[in-house]
């Protein structure tokens, strides 16, 4: 497989993947899903989205910590040609983490040898990259035995759009929605991951606004309703004077 077919972001809304790539300058080769992928309810990747992690140590990541939140999940290896890739993602945590990204590393050996080592010396080479963000437990990312959230991506597109080295890069959006994959060779800091991000964190911005405004609507209902009750008491008790 070619570098320039492993350049490919796939899109569940078909008429936003055609205008997001009408003006694409570089080369990108789509892998298309099955016809099915692109139904608005095959939110089929919350449930997939638990972490048993080594950052925070012997703690675990559910849905519900992702619930209302982006997440990109990336497949590491810290001593990849790609571990500089890690600096680049804290600095994507920083920037978006206050705005609803959640970035996990799941760190894999699966190819090269390029995350050997105890849990101990895996943790010692990330904190020496300065990475704050969560570390997911040792996963394998290809084959039967992947970690549930990549085996359903093989499942549900095919085994090109699942891993194929250290560093492939998965948006979720926050209704559960695989929106964007990027291969290896594109840095978390490229113009198309950031704009890929910022378009799902404004979703994720609207929602939280949305929510807010629910919430201020109900409580002014009920603050409506205390002042009914206590115009009633009042009236009451002035009928019985």
């Amino acid at each position: 497989m070619t570098i320039e077919t492993r350049r490919r972001v796939l899109c569940h809304v078909l008429p936003l993947l055609t205008r997001r790539y009408s003006h694409t300058t570089q080369s990108t080769a789509l892998a298309t899903p099955s016809s099915s992928s692109f139904s608005l309810n095959s939110r089929g990747f919350s449930n997939v989205l638990e972490f048993k992690t080594l950052q925070p140590l012997h703690s675990l990541l559910t849905p519900r910590d992702f619930g209302g939140k982006a997440a990109l999940i990336v497949n590491t290896a810290s001593q990849c040609i790609y571990a500089s890739q890690l600096q680049q993602l804290e600095t994507i945590h920083k920037r978006y983490n206050a705005k609803g990204l959640v970035v996990v590393a799941v760190p894999s050996n699966d190819f090269g040898n390029t995350e050997p080592g105890t849990i101990e010396t895996i943790l010692q080479r990330y904190a020496a990259l300065n990475v704050t963000f969560p570390i997911a437990a040792m996963a394998h990312v290809r084959g039967d035995t992947a970690h549930p959230f990549f085996r359903k991506i093989a499942d549900k597109y095919s085994v090109s759009v699942a891993p194929t080295w250290n560093f492939d890069k998965f948006l979720v959006d926050s209704y559960g929605e695989l929106r964007a994959v990027f291969p290896n060779d594109t840095e978390p800091l490229d113009v198309q991951v950031v704009t890929e991000i910022e378009e799902v964190l404004e979703d994720v911005r609207k929602d939280w606004e949305a929510c807010e405004e629910r919430s201020r609507v109900r409580d002014e209902e009920g603050r409506g309703s205390d002042d009914s009750r206590v115009k009633m008491d009042v009236k009451m008790d002035t009928l019985r004077s």
